[in-house]
């Protein structure tokens, strides 16, 4: 159906109840291979004083997804990172920091790191923190090598 429609993404969406436990989860398919490429959840008790909140975080979630698709797009393969962010500043910050780090930009390295973690510190933390350890110990050795 989205095919004809000429959609890339097919959203499939269920509402599930257990005792007091209510999920909403969505998967993002796409329409060319079938395959589903995010899911996200959300999960609550009191679902009926929290439906519109729950309803937006997961709209957020979806709408975010799309965009951090879109912007994996923008880097080759080599330098993609495998990311689990919900925010496309922190993605777009961190694959930055990425692309500093190969050209051997250390300071504008750190400070994309930096950045990526202020705007989204839990899903991109310790990937940043890898490359900022990586990053100031390069910086370090080409300091003592050249004898800063």
């Amino acid at each position: 159906m989205s095919k004809r429609l000429g959609a890339d993404v097919f959203i499939l969406g269920s509402i599930k109840r257990s005792g007091s436990l209510t999920r909403i989860a969505a998967q993002l398919i796409s329409s060319e291979s079938g395959e589903v490429f995010k899911s996200v959840q959300c999960e609550s008790t009191n679902m009926e004083e929290k439906i519109f909140q729950n309803v937006d975080s997961i709209s957020w979630m979806i709408k975010n997804s799309l965009v951090v698709s879109e912007l994996e797009k923008e880097h080759s393969s080599s330098t993609r990172a495998v990311v689990s962010t919900y925010s496309p500043g922190a993605y777009r910050h961190f694959m930055l920091g990425i692309n500093s780090f190969y050209h051997q930009d250390y300071n504008a390295a750190l400070d994309y790191f930096f950045r990526a973690l202020e705007i989204d510190s839990n899903p991109l933390q310790r990937l940043c923190f890898s490359f900022l350890f990586l990053t100031e110990t390069l910086e370090y050795m080409i300091k003592r090598r050249s004898g800063l």
